[in-house]
């Protein structure tokens, strides 16, 4: 593909991860404010509000572990540019259904919404597998940082566009004003790609897309003997972040008293390391080591920062922590994401990586209902383990020695 070809249909892929993050960069640091404080939106007692946190997360990475592989088949047969004009469009529909639950305050109708939004939120790793099918070995890594470039930027929009939504706005429409902004962003988004981006990936009509595509996709990492160690390592990998961000809002807003505006700037941070990492720090070290080396170096600073954040218990630090742990962390995501790519056929990228997808949402889905318990035995606990996992990860890649298929 001629430069100028590639560079425009990457900025119609950036251009679809960037409002796709931004959908969940607005909701995630409203989440507590629906279910703590005296304005809450839905009227939960004791305990249990931190339950309904959970599971209002844990509904929603469901929905993502049956939809990813799903969608990552039928893009396989229709194409990537139209699934991703369908996830994009019943997206925005999900953030609708959203505010409307918050209208009526029907739990009930918000979990559904959820689930909704979880399991149409594949736009992210189909533009990923689109950036596949448009890289080299020699670009793929490259080429990966610009997806997580364009979530970074995605990542400080949203929660931008959330804290001036919930300034703005006044009573009950603050809290639905972000679900409407997040419905107008993916419609506006499906609109532009049905407009502007050109496929990128030759169909494949046989594919026959299956709703348990989850589990085969999930059974095929971890049983190929090419990829299913790194397969483990990645689902600890998720494990870790999992803990830390499903709980980080909770802890932010019961531990240090943060208001959803508060949170919603606080993530902005996320983006801005990111960005920073990908444009300056990333490339640096992509020159002068191996994947596997800076994966180990990423792990083991993730699992010191997090236990850091678990011991020194202060609210300027948590905030410099949620800077410092995405920048580090992004060694490990990366390079796992490339060398799991590296590991497969090129006729296998799109199940590849369309069942990273699925581990991810498989790990946020456990997780979820112990949040809630976690949360409320200590609310560091989920710190903890966090730290654990990132450690045990570091541990593992240690022995990591790529499978090479015998020859006769």
């Amino acid at each position: 593909m001629q430069k100028s070809s590639f560079r425009f249909t990457a900025f119609c892929l950036m251009l679809a991860i960037i409002i796709d993050v931004m959908g969940i960069g607005l909701v995630f640091p409203l989440l507590p404010s629906l279910f703590i404080g005296d304005h809450a939106a839905f009227l939960i007692s004791g305990g249990s509000k931190s339950l309904f946190y959970g599971l209002s997360i844990g509904v929603w990475a469901l929905g993502l572990f049956f939809g990813t592989p799903f969608l990552g088949d039928v893009s396989d047969q229709v194409g990537r540019k139209k699934t991703l004009v369908l996830c994009l469009a019943m997206m925005g529909a999900s953030y609708v259904f959203s505010a409307i639950s918050l209208e009526f305050s029907s739990l009930s109708m918000f979990m559904l919404s959820r689930l909704m939004s979880g399991f149409f939120g594949a736009s992210f790793p189909l533009a990923q597998a689109a950036f596949i099918d448009l890289s080299t070995p020699e670009t793929k890594a490259r080429n990966i940082s610009l997806v997580t470039l364009a979530a970074s930027v995605g990542i400080i929009f949203g929660p931008l566009l959330s804290a001036i939504s919930l300034k703005l706005a006044e009573g009950s429409l603050a809290l639905k004003l972000p679900f409407l902004l997040a419905a107008l962003l993916s419609f506006l988004n499906a609109f532009a790609i049905h407009n502007l981006l050109k496929e990128t990936f030759e169909v494949k009509p046989g594919v026959k897309p299956h709703l348990l595509s989850a589990v085969k996709a999930c059974g095929f990492m971890f049983v190929d003997r090419r990829v299913r160690f790194l397969s483990l390592i990645f689902l600890l990998l998720c494990f870790a972040w999992g803990f830390y961000f499903e709980g980080l809002p909770m802890i932010l807003a019961a531990e240090y008293g943060f208001s959803s505006v508060q949170i919603s700037l606080c993530y902005i941070l996320f983006g801005v390391s990111c960005g920073l990492q990908v444009l300056v720090v990333q490339p640096y070290f992509i020159k002068r080591m191996s994947l596997k080396t800076m994966f180990l170096m990423g792990s083991l600073l993730t699992g010191a920062i997090f236990l850091s954040l678990a011991i020194y218990l202060h609210a300027y630090w948590q905030v410099a922590g949620m800077f410092l742990v995405q920048m580090v962390e992004l060694f490990a995501y990366t390079t796992n994401i490339a060398l799991i790519s590296n590991a497969v056929s090129d006729q296998e990228q799109g199940k590849a990586l369309g069942a990273t997808g699925a581990i991810f949402g498989l790990s946020w889905t456990v997780i979820a209902p112990m949040i809630g318990y976690l949360l409320n035995v200590n609310i560091n606990l989920p710190l903890y383990l966090a730290a654990l996992c990132a450690f045990l990860i570091f541990i593992l890649m240690m022995g990591y020695k790529p499978y090479v298929v015998a020859k006769d």
